[in-house]
């Protein structure tokens, strides 16, 4: 087929301030998209202990469906990274079709001079020489069926990491965006007073 044959690799770094709901919807999407957890890491302790929990999970998703699963990530969490790789291998995958268009012609010819072979030793040579083209027939087989599961599924890697809030405000009105700011800066005012105090009481 004229059909180009590309492997795209993907990854997303986000951050969620809801960890288990955010890794038990991406699983079930990912079932719902037919693909599946090739990979997955999960550590750390729950939000506001020492350490915060992460996960890495290396999903394969049908490639006709990658583009609806990164969109739900970007609406579920905050994406603060995204990379994505792209390879064209159709020359390579079409050299090794031709290489096995080569060899089934080669077969088919050892297997006419097997027929018509007398001497046994004939027999045996010949027998040698079309072992060795099937493995070597198999062998192309096995890379291009690698090949497709590559260019069929999207490999998306994600990295998730829980936070107590996120980095980026997304999509904020103007007033959201004040009411933020504004308890961020009292937070800031309040841990201010709050070592005041404790430094006069003592």
């Amino acid at each position: 087929s004229n059909e180009r044959k590309i492997i795209e690799t993907v990854e997303l770094g986000v951050q969620t301030t809801k960890f288990e709901e955010l890794l038990e919807n991406t699983k079930n999407k990912i079932k719902e998209l037919n693909g599946y957890v090739e990979s997955s890491n999960i550590s750390g302790r729950e939000i506001g202990t020492y350490n915060n929990r992460w996960a890495e999970m290396k999903v394969k998703i049908p490639a006709k469906n990658s583009e609806y699963f990164k969109g739900f990530i970007s609406e579920s969490s905050v994406i603060i990274r995204e990379s994505v790789t792209t390879e064209d291998i159709t020359l390579k995958y079409v050299d090794i079709e031709s290489r096995i268009l080569a060899l089934r012609s080669e077969q088919a010819s050892l297997e006419k001079l097997l027929e018509n072979a007398k001497s046994t030793s004939d027999i045996v040579t010949i027998r040698q020489q079309l072992t060795d083209v099937i493995y070597k027939i198999e062998s192309y087989e096995s890379q291009l069926r690698t090949f497709d599961n590559l260019v069929d599924y999207c490999t998306i890697t994600l990295y998730i990491d829980e936070v107590e809030r996120t980095s980026i405000v997304e999509e904020q009105s103007t007033w959201e965006e004040i009411g933020t700011n504004l308890s961020r800066n009292f937070e800031k005012v309040w841990d201010g007073i709050v070592v005041l105090f404790i430094f006069f009481v003592s």
